[in-house]
């Protein structure tokens, strides 16, 4: 499906522009312009699969690709009407606060060995996170008919299960 433009930015892609934002801008300081270019790659894919894309939001996707496609950045920052030269934008600002992901993927490990895993809101609760890692098939064939002699948490990564 093609894009259309809007003026409202999807809360997960705004994450993920913020995100690309510092990882570009500081890829290129290092001269790491393979991952600088990844990290385009990977917000052009998750900005394809929406509906609907901000102006600002593809603005700001034409001026961070500018240093690795001029000519191309150039063209398509004047088809679609900005004003002056992508060259000539300023370098977008990002909000250190929407670079961080409002979920984990929590791990879930039986006997040392991984089982599963899960996906929660960041920061959950000890006794909520063992809670759901029970609830996952895994965890209900692992630990249904074993006793559970030791619990391991590791806040928004692990949750792990010693049985006997």
């Amino acid at each position: 499906p093609q894009n259309s433009f809007s003026g409202h930015a999807n809360g997960a892609s705004s994450a993920l522009l913020h995100q690309t934002i510092k990882k570009v801008g500081a890829d290129i300081v290092a001269l790491k312009f393979t991952t600088a270019i990844s990290a385009l790659m990977v917000l052009t894919t998750a900005l394809e699969k929406e509906a609907t894309l901000a102006r600002e939001d593809f603005s700001v996707l034409l001026t961070l690709l500018a240093p690795f496609a001029p000519h191309l950045a150039e063209e398509l920052w004047s088809t679609s009407k900005f004003k002056g030269s992508v060259h000539q934008a300023p370098w977008p600002a990002y909000d250190e606060t929407k670079t961080r992901e409002e979920t984990v993927t929590m791990v879930v490990q039986i006997n040392g060995k991984v089982r599963g895993n899960f996906q929660t809101a960041r920061g959950t609760a000890e006794a909520e996170a063992f809670s759901q890692a029970e609830k996952l098939p895994a965890g209900i064939v692992w630990l249904s008919d074993k006793t559970i002699t030791k619990r391991f948490f590791v806040k928004d990564r692990l949750v792990s299960f010693v049985t006997s």
